[in-house]
Order: C-alpha cells, then structure tokens, then sequence
C-alpha cells in the first residue's frame, strides 16, 4: 500500500472510489500516450505539477476550466475525463 491510498477519501468498491480509480488510470494513460513525465504534462495543460500529481496520484477530478483544457488537448470526452 502506498501513502496515497492512505488518505484516499472513497472506499474501493463504492461508486465513487470506482470513479476515482478511473480517473487515476485514465490520467496517467493520457500522460503516457504522450511519452510525458507529470511536468511536462502539467504544462501543456496549463496547470502547475502539484495539480497534475492530485489528479493521476490521488484521482483528484480537475476544476471545469481544466477539464475543458484537457477536452481540448485531448479530445476525450468529458465524462470519459470524470471517471465515468
């Protein structure tokens, strides 16, 4: 188990813990499809690498203006980007 895990706030197994699972897999899919470290990724999406690092390490769902940036990078749609 990782500190991560730790103070992860949804249970495994709930709704909620799957959707973050989703988003922890999807993000760090989308930043290695691009042969990106988390830096590089943060900065093409216009956010600082702390905010990349909550939203691929600890499934944190972005704020809609970076949903929006991530859309537009990526073109995955915006429930695909929540985890849904």
């Amino acid at each position: 188990m990782e500190l991560d895990d730790i103070f992860t706030p949804h249970q495994e197994g709930t709704p909620e813990g799957q959707r973050v699972a989703n988003r922890k897999a999807r993000y760090r899919l989308l930043r290695e499809e691009r042969g990106l470290d988390q830096a590089e990724m943060a900065a093409q999406v216009g956010v600082d690498v702390t905010s990349w690092w909550q939203w691929e390490r600890r499934g944190r769902l972005p704020r809609a203006v970076n949903l929006r940036r991530l859309h537009d990078l990526t073109g995955r749609d915006h429930r695909w980007l929540r985890g849904e």
